[in-house]
């Protein structure tokens, strides 16, 4: 393996470095589209569900990009005989703040439907409680910076342009810049609701929970096997069946909102605290203990692997004789 990756390039401490007037515009571009970019306060958390509590009390939560709550206008041409309209010549690309009184009620209307866009693709398991981005009406001077240089890489490539939602709002063409994320603090190995990855989050779930399917099933192939004790025995039995159950259960699940959306509506308006406090308290109740269990249970499989060895058969002491398995002439 080493000698496979012996030239391998991106090494943290041998960073390349890249120079030109264009780095920065398309830095801060990347940053902004970036749930980096977002506030940090877990005060703003969009529902109040006690299970969306419990999760940020973990840090597990997403942030809303800086790039969600701001605007891009262009000033269009006047309308023709036809109605048409278009940017004019020239015309700087502006960034207006949604979050004051002037902002369009459309162009809020495209942020939520960006918002519900990405959120379809996430498996609905996963759906983890969002901080909402308050962007100050008085920015600072770097802050200005920064959207400066953002709607500069928008205007000096095209293809920026067609990544995110257009609305005219006349005399302006307004502009909303897709998130995405480009910059991360660390790697994550459980797919997040970012949009790198090349398939959707229901189907890494299935295959995720496929092989949570699996992983019960090998351990259920011990069944007869010896034990320390009895109880040692039906333990293990009991977890290799629910940790197979869970993950059949999820792959059903991920299959039907895969095919049918109501589901995942139905999840995120749970999460979002919009759903009774009937459906908070059952709802909580199982995720809490159903997903407790499944940690213990895959906890368990992997510390008896171990504690049974305290014990072992007679017939584990016995001296393998290769001539009983391979034929010898």
């Amino acid at each position: 393996m080493y000698g496979f990756w012996w030239n391998k390039p991106l090494l943290p401490s041998e960073p390349f470095l890249i120079t030109g007037d264009w780095v920065e515009p398309l830095c801060a571009y990347m940053y902004m589209c970036s749930e980096i970019s977002g506030l940090d306060i877990k005060d703003r958390i969009e529902g109040q569900t006690s299970v969306k509590k419990f999760f940020v009390w973990l840090n597990f939560y997403t942030k809303a990009p800086e790039i969600e709550g701001l605007c891009a206008k262009q000033i269009l041409h006047r309308e023709s005989a036809d109605g048409d309209v278009a940017p004019q010549k020239n015309s700087e690309i502006q960034i207006e703040n949604l979050s004051c009184e002037s902002a369009h009620p459309e162009c809020l209307d495209q942020i939520t439907d960006q918002a519900n866009e990405k959120r379809g693709d996430t498996a609905f398991f996963e759906r983890r409680p969002r901080l909402k981005n308050h962007i100050s009406a008085n920015p600072s001077d770097i802050t200005r910076k920064r959207w400066s240089l953002t709607m500069e890489a928008i205007e000096r490539y095209p293809e920026l342009q067609k990544r995110g939602k257009r609305n005219m709002n006349k005399p302006f063409l307004c502009l909303h810049p897709k998130p995405e994320q480009y910059l991360v603090k660390t790697v994550s190995n459980w797919p997040s609701e970012d949009l790198l990855r090349q398939h959707s989050g229901l189907e890494v779930g299935i295959i995720l929970w496929l092989s949570n399917f699996l992983y019960g099933g090998l351990h259920a192939l011990a069944w007869h096997e010896f034990f320390p004790t009895i109880i040692e025995k039906w333990l293990w039995r009991s977890t290799a069946l629910y940790i197979s159950f869970c993950g059949g259960l999820w792959v059903i699940l991920n299959t039907i909102v895969l095919i049918s959306n109501k589901l995942n509506s139905f999840w995120d308006g749970w999460m979002d605290g919009k759903a009774s406090w009937i459906s908070d308290i059952v709802l909580g109740s199982l995720v809490s203990l159903c997903g407790s269990a499944f940690i213990l249970a895959r906890a368990f499989i992997v510390v008896e692997a171990f504690v049974s060895i305290r014990e072992l058969p007679i017939t584990a002491y016995d001296t393998l004789s290769w001539s009983q398995i391979w034929p010898h002439l």
